[in-house]
Parts: C-alpha cells; structure tokens; sequence
C-alpha cells in the first residue's frame, strides 16, 4: 500500500478534489477530479484536473484544463475516467456561466495517455444538462455506458430532473438526443419523481442487457434496460424509500455495485441525514 499526494502546481488554488480512478494496463493510476480556484461574487471558478502516476504511485504527469476567459469563469469537473486504447476518457461536467451549476452540461473529455495533452477535438460537450457520474466498458469492451443525471442546481428546484444511461461504441461520441441504431448511440431516460435525480452507476447485466442505478428524489433507485437495440424502457426498476426509520433523509443513493456469482447484484448506497 502506499500514499500519493498530488499537487496542481497552482498557488492560487483553493483545494484540488479526487473524483475518480482507474488502472492501466502497466499499473499506472490515472486520478481526475477538478482544482477550485476560488468563490466569491463572480461565481465559483473550477477547471478539471486529471494526473497519471506510475504503478509505484511516483507522479508522471498532471494536466488541467482551464477554458475560463477573463471574469468568464466555466465550471468543468472530471467525475470518472476510464482506460481506452487511444487516451484516457473523462466524464463530467462542464457550466459556462458564473452561477453554480445554472445551465451544467454534459462533459466527455479525452486526453493523450503519453503527454496528459488535452485532445479537445475529440472531446465534446452536451446542451442535455447531465452531470456525468460514471463510464463503464461493456460487451467485450466494444461499447461505453455512460451514466449521469440532473445537475445539483435541482435541489433548487431548477434543471430538468432524470436520470439517463446513453450507450454509444468506443468514440464515445452521444448524438442528443438521437437514437439512432445506425449511429452507435441509444439513450434511456428515467423521469424523476421529485426535484433531484441523479444516475451514479451503470454495468452490463447478467444477461448482456445492461443496469443503471442512483437516486430517485430520496429514494435509492436501480432498473434493467430491455437491451439493444432498442433500449427504450426499463425490463425492471427497484426503489428503495427508505433504509431506516426516517423517510427524509437528504442523501439515500446507490452510489456503486458489482455483479454476484449467483445472478445477484451487489449494491453500495450512501445514506445521509442533512448537509452543513
């Protein structure tokens, strides 16, 4: 076991946030995140990060990316990456205006495995207002689930509350809203039932169809897509309202799972009385 702390180099920074982890082939770590760099009456000014140590933990290289234009702060945040052949993939968040989370959109961004170079030609940004929560490779590692939901502006009441699994091939490349079967992009939306929804976890099935878990208002939420090619609607879908005594909690969301041996799922929930 070992320790890595890494630094973004910034003096100006207010804190730098792990948000996801992945493994490469050669045992190097790759970490991405996003480096606050400030509050006040501009609105918050964050730029996502993203840092690759060796299989020892020793830093080999950090990037962030900063699309901030003078007083014109974008929020970008990396939630997850995961390892492809040609780059490394972060899912996340990118909002340009001021306002935390006001108008998020969804963020896909790919970066050079060799160099952290940002490869912003490949990257793309979607009007869908999702944040992205988790990537996962699927069918033999041919195709991408990519799981999200509404921003966190909804527990204010604004955004447009779902949770929404897209499926697309290896460019990682969502068509919004199209679903098309000729262009390698589905998506499958579940409307939430209060003002906050979010898509934390996604996996293929048991039986090759695939799983997309989260919270639904506040109320653990998973379901089972009817598969490709259509992927229209839910096979299945479990709530959860409560795992206690108090049906009000601020936080009760599946935030991890994993497959059993015996056809089962297990699931890793976060329950939480009140924030502050």
């Amino acid at each position: 076991a070992y320790y890595i702390y890494l630094e973004d180099g910034n003096d100006s920074t207010v804190y730098n946030s792990g948000r996801g982890i992945a493994e490469d082939t050669d045992g190097s770590l790759i970490i991405t995140g996003y480096v606050r760099k400030g509050y006040g009456s501009s609105g918050l000014a964050a730029d996502l990060w993203i840092a690759k140590t060796d299989s020892g933990g020793i830093p080999v290289w950090s990037t962030v990316v900063d699309n901030s234009v003078g007083e014109n702060y974008i929020e970008e945040e990396g939630r997850d990456v995961v390892v492809m052949e040609d780059g490394y993939l972060v899912g996340g968040h990118q909002n340009p205006s001021s306002a935390y989370y006001n108008d998020g959109q969804s963020l896909l961004a790919w970066f050079d495995k060799t160099t952290g170079a940002y490869m912003e030609a490949r990257s793309q940004v979607t009007p869908d207002q999702v944040t992205i929560d988790h990537i996962e490779r699927v069918d033999g590692n041919t195709g991408l689930l990519i799981v999200g939901g509404s921003p966190d502006n909804v527990l204010q009441g604004a955004g447009s509350p779902a949770i929404r699994l897209y499926y697309t091939d290896n460019s990682a490349t969502i068509n919004f809203p199209d679903n098309d079967p000729n262009d390698g992009n589905w998506l499958i939306s579940w409307t939430a039932e209060s003002t906050a929804s979010f898509g934390h976890w996604a996996a293929e099935a048991h039986d090759g169809n695939y799983l997309a878990a989260g919270s639904n208002g506040n109320q653990s939420f998973v379901a089972k897509t009817d598969g490709l090619p259509e992927m229209t609607e839910s096979e299945w879908e479990v709530t959860f309202p409560d795992w206690g005594a108090n049906v009000n909690r601020y936080y009760n969301r599946i935030l991890c799972g994993t497959p059993t041996d015996d056809n089962g799922y297990l699931l890793g929930a976060e329950i939480r009385e009140s924030i502050g």
